[in-house]
């Protein structure tokens, strides 16, 4: 039931929030926290952008210290001063929602100021909650968490303190993951039989060796790698991390990608639930892609859309089997490109989220999102008080008003002139509201 209202509340959103996404200093989430500030400003909503990324010379800087102690107590007290210095930057501008993205150096002191101060906060915690464990002592800070794990995870968060936890899959940016035309020269670096992209986890330094055959070529791309001799022979630019734009050359350029999700064993992920990021980019590509099976991947997409697999070793025949049908690889790659582009962009995910917190938050978030905050709105609600009323018909009907745009609206147009008894009001009120601001 909770689902239907949410996606009903997605597709009727009209309002403008202003969002503080507060991104990682480094890793995997720093590209997602810019799809999602992206896809935020493309559904029309103000996004002030808090990149923790600037500091990240600095961050390792302190990483350069012969004893571990040091390294981790020096990183651990940057990261407490990139929390505060998000306080002041929110102080300057108050946004309606703080967004942050796993990962961000907010702590858990600094989040329970932001809940004395009246802040909203939210976090996307785009990991695997067994392997990355800090949550445990964030989770009583956020008002809510989203996760990429389901049943297990959110009772997890829970039992941690979460007041509010929800699913939220990852999605791709269309914009970013897209098909290329890829040249002569292009194909021959970038493309193989097959090809996987990815960081050395334990998994595949074992699952990889096997699927390796006389019979089709393979590239392996990525870092971490070091020590995998059965791989060197097809270790792509020794071993070097690449890029997105490299990625999706390779994506575009492979007859068959590989997916295999990370995990610290040397078998399959024998607790395969979440559907890794790479699992979409791949769809939005409209690249074929092999993937091993997880539980929430039904959800998301059919047999139709994407192959996968139960057991690694029926991974070689269907590499042959699909090698040999081009035709096949491309109908289902295009299904899967479909199905993204409808339902698994980061707009999409972006609208579920703003809609989870706007049905828990009606008269805040929610309002906004319904418009009730747009100047046309509030000038219909406010016709028994004519002077309101024309104050908020000099705004284009669709542009969200507070009270400080009314009030800058009174002081650019009120010199020289007496001001009526209500803009006297509202000058007072807006004045109480600048003086009682302080955050930090």
């Amino acid at each position: 039931m909770e689902e239907c209202l949410r996606r009903s509340a997605a597709k009727r959103q009209g309002g403008q929030l202003h969002v503080a996404v507060v991104g990682p200093i480094y890793g995997g989430s720093l590209p997602i926290a810019k799809y999602v500030v992206t896809a935020l400003e493309t559904l029309g909503h103000r996004v002030s952008w808090v990149d923790h990324s600037l500091h990240r010379a600095s961050y390792d800087a302190f990483g350069a210290y012969r004893d571990v102690r040091h390294q981790q107590a020096m990183q651990g007290r940057f990261a407490e001063v990139l929390s505060l210095s998000t306080i002041t930057h929110l102080s300057e501008d108050p946004p309606d929602l703080v967004l942050a993205i796993a990962q961000a150096p907010l702590t858990l002191a600094v989040l329970e100021h932001l809940r004395k101060k009246k802040f909203l906060t939210a976090m996307w915690f785009v990991e695997n909650y067994r392997h990355l464990t800090y949550w445990q002592q964030l989770a009583a800070g956020y008002d809510y968490w989203f996760v990429i794990q389901q049943v297990e995870c959110q009772e997890a968060f829970k039992r941690a303190g979460a007041r509010d936890v929800g699913y939220l899959p990852m999605a791709a940016d269309p914009a970013v993951h897209r098909p290329l035309a890829l040249t002569d020269a292009e194909r021959a670096e970038y493309g193989a039989d097959l090809s996987f992209v990815g960081a050395g986890y334990p998994n595949r330094r074992a699952l990889l060796p096997r699927w390796l055959s006389k019979d089709w070529s393979f590239k392996l791309w990525g870092n971490e790698w070091e020590g995998a001799a059965d791989l060197a022979p097809v270790l792509q630019r020794r071993g070097a991390r690449i890029d997105t734009e490299a990625c999706m050359k390779v994506f575009n350029a492979s007859a068959i990608n590989l997916n295999l999700h990370s995990c610290g064993g040397d078998a399959l992920d024998p607790q395969a639930d979440f559907v890794n990021p790479r699992t979409f980019e791949l769809a939005a590509c409209g690249a074929f892609q092999l993937t091993d099976e997880r539980a929430l991947l039904p959800d998301l997409f059919t047999d139709e859309e994407i192959v996968r697999f139960r057991r690694t070793e029926d991974v070689p025949a269907l590499i042959r089997m699909w090698l040999d049908d081009p035709s096949g690889r491309r109908t289902i790659a295009e299904a899967a490109r479909k199905r993204v582009l409808r339902q698994h962009t980061y707009g999409h995910r972006m609208k579920e989220l703003l809609a989870a917190i706007g049905l828990r938050q009606p008269d805040r978030i929610g309002a906004i999102l319904r418009g009730d905050r747009n100047a046309g709105s509030l000038a219909a609600r406010a016709e028994s008080a004519p002077e309101f009323s024309a104050m908020l018909r000099q705004f284009p009907p669709g542009q969200r008003v507070e009270l400080k745009d009314v009030a800058a609206g009174i002081r650019a147009n009120g010199a020289g002139r007496a001001l009526e008894r209500e803009e006297l009001l509202i000058l007072l009120l807006d004045s109480y509201r600048t003086e009682t601001r302080d955050l930090v």
